[in-house]
Parts: structure tokens; C-alpha cells; sequence
């Protein structure tokens, strides 16, 4: 059988036989599945955007203003991210970790169509 490939890009690729991703390398016949989650922002960037708030009211405007700023842009980086999650015979690996939802939507469902090939 000759190998057949689904994906190939810069550090990414997925085929018949193998998937590439980065420096970990999985042979196809050994996933078993493959889970995607959404990154959550988590709790901490509305308790600091809180703190920001209360020290724009008092007198810390400026430390206020710079915390503000940094809670909204950690925000924005954790924003529409996902993480990828392979099941193999050695157990869950995290393939992609915090990466952006289009890439590891398209890496997925490559990996999907190879394990349905195998």
C-alpha cells in the first residue's frame, strides 16, 4: 500500500502511515482518536480586569490603566485557541498545545480521514 498524504505543511504532516506533528511523530495505525478542546480564559483575567477597575476609580489611576491594558491583551491571546489531544496505544499525548482554532480544526480532521484510510 502506498502511503497517502492528507496534510502537509511547514512543521505538520499527516499521512497514511505517520503524523508529524512538530518533533513527536505517531504512527497512524496506533491512534486510536483524537479530542479537541477549546483554551478557556480561565477566572483571573476578570479578577484582575475587577482590580484594574477599582484602582481606576481611587487613586491609582496609572497602575490601574497598565493593568487594564495587560488583563486585555492576555485575554485576547488566549482567545479562540485549542488544544489537541491524540489517544495512542501509550496512552493521551497533547499534539498542539494553545494553538489558533482554524489550524488544529484542519489538523484534526486530517488525522481523522487517515485513521479512517488505515
Amino acid at each position: 500500500m502506498e502511503e497517502e498524504v492528507f496534510l502537509k505543511m511547514d512543521t505538520v504532516v499527516v499521512s497514511s502511515t505517520r503524523v508529524v506533528l512538530g518533533r513527536q511523530t505517531f504512527a497512524t495505525r496506533n491512534i486510536g482518536s483524537v479530542a479537541v478542546k477549546d483554551v478557556s480564559i480561565g477566572f483571573a483575567p476578570f479578577l484582575l480586569a475587577a482590580i484594574a477597575i477599582a484602582c481606576l476609580v481611587n487613586d491609582a489611576k496609572p497602575f490601574g490603566v497598565i493593568l487594564l491594558i495587560g488583563t486585555a491583551i492576555y485575554a485576547y491571546a488566549r482567545y479562540g485557541k485549542q488544544t489537541m489531544t491524540i489517544v495512542a496505544g501509550g496512552g493521551e499525548v497533547v499534539a498542539l498545545k494553545e494553538q489558533p482554532k482554524a489550524f488544529v480544526q484542519r489538523v484534526s480532521e486530517a488525522i481523522e480521514r487517515a485513521i479512517a484510510v488505515r
